[in-house]
């Protein structure tokens, strides 16, 4: 993992497709104002999108501890880390079942999906995990 710290809403072009400020926590709070990102999440997501074939959207990835808590995200989060993202599969007019075979092709460590839900949530955690739920 290569974790790198940067100012909250100062976008910075981390790959051909992918800016910071699509990482950044979408909390309002004035004490959030830093984004921690992982340059092999990058990588992985910009492979996805090379693979798609299209844009690749993000629901959220990075969260600062309170908004985490405040979306009702476990405490050790992968999110707070700055090792994941929900991808929004709707937005890529793809079911999420099939967009989780597809990062799981690409290699992300941990893949969920969620029967409610439209997103896929993916990471770099360092250790295989797949849940539903």
């Amino acid at each position: 993992m290569i974790i790198k710290k940067y100012i909250k809403g100062q976008p910075v072009q981390l790959s051909p497709h992918f800016s910071t400020t699509e990482f950044d926590c979408k909390c309002h709070y004035p004490e959030c104002k830093e984004t921690l990102i992982d340059m092999n999440l990058v990588e992985k997501l910009d492979t996805l999108r090379n693979k798609l074939g299209k844009p690749v959207s993000l629901d959220c990835a990075y969260r600062c501890p309170r908004h985490n808590a405040e979306v009702g995200g476990v405490v050790n989060s992968e999110h707070i880390k700055g090792i994941a993202a929900d991808i929004n599969a709707a937005a890529m007019n793809i079911e999420p079942a099939d967009l989780a075979k597809i990062c799981e092709e690409v290699g992300f460590d941990g893949i969920g999906t969620y029967p409610t839900k439209h997103f896929v949530h993916a990471d770099t955690r360092g250790a295989p995990a797949r849940w539903v739920g």
